[in-house]
């Protein structure tokens, strides 16, 4: 009995230890600016239903890698427990942060948008925070299709490690997941192609044959920019 007892005593104070440790983090203070926590900026910055930059804006992009932990808490602020310990997690282990890729794409695509254009304001340090975009546009809605091009595009050659991803959402079976994964692929390669570029041209002359009037015209243009780029000025 007494063997027992030591063994849950010990059970109990091993599980005190490890709350301890966890809830620490969990409490440390955030990060401020102008006398304000970063939760404060955040909160205002999406108040506001139009993007572009504002004094939240501004206070967040000067916070820098400080505020990176909880813009993609943010992003995934309707599943409450990983809101909740991101922050700690990224704090703790970075390279822990792809699992949130796992988690379902965010449904306010507006909020999405303003906080990735912060991630790309922030610079190389948010560079692994950025989501898997493909990911979102396979399994995300009509919304989430259109913007996400635009926002990879906003990545610059930070993107080009999804360009393998996309290059086969290139030829899905969805013609939109078709359509904005070869539109995310245009934005990349604005930014360079490096060793994907004979591939991605590929994957776009097979888009010229689409059944997809929207697949086709994206296709066509990608490929008369890189053909003969002094055509497209021409004709624009």
């Amino acid at each position: 009995m007494a063997m027992k007892l030591s063994r849950a005593a010990i059970l109990v104070l091993s599980a005190g230890l490890i709350a301890t440790v966890l809830w620490r983090p969990l409490r440390r203070k955030e990060p401020e600016h102008d006398g304000k926590p970063v939760s404060y900026w955040m909160e205002q910055m999406l108040k506001s239903r139009v993007l572009g930059e504002d004094e939240a804006y501004r206070a967040l992009k000067a916070m820098g890698a400080e505020a990176v932990p909880f813009l993609v808490a943010t992003l995934h602020k309707k599943n409450s427990a990983y809101s909740k310990i991101v922050p700690v997690l990224y704090r703790m282990v970075p390279q822990a942060l792809p699992l949130l890729d796992r988690l379902p794409p965010p449904v306010d695509s507006l909020e999405v948008s303003k906080l990735i254009e912060l991630l790309v304001a922030v610079g190389p340090g948010a560079t692994n925070a950025m989501p898997d975009f493909p990911r979102w546009i396979e399994h995300g809605d009509r919304e989430m299709r259109f913007y996400v091009p635009e926002v990879i595009s906003a990545t610059g050659r930070a993107g080009l490690p999804w360009a393998p991803q996309l290059m086969r959402l290139g030829v899905h079976k969805v013609p939109e997941v078709r359509l904005a994964a070869l539109k995310s692929l245009a934005g990349i390669a604005e930014h360079g192609m490096g060793a994907c570029s004979n591939a991605i041209v590929a994957v776009f002359r097979k888009a010229e044959e689409d059944t997809f009037d929207e697949v086709q015209d994206v296709a066509h243009d990608f490929l008369l920019d890189v053909e003969n780029p002094r055509v497209k000025e021409h004709q624009e």
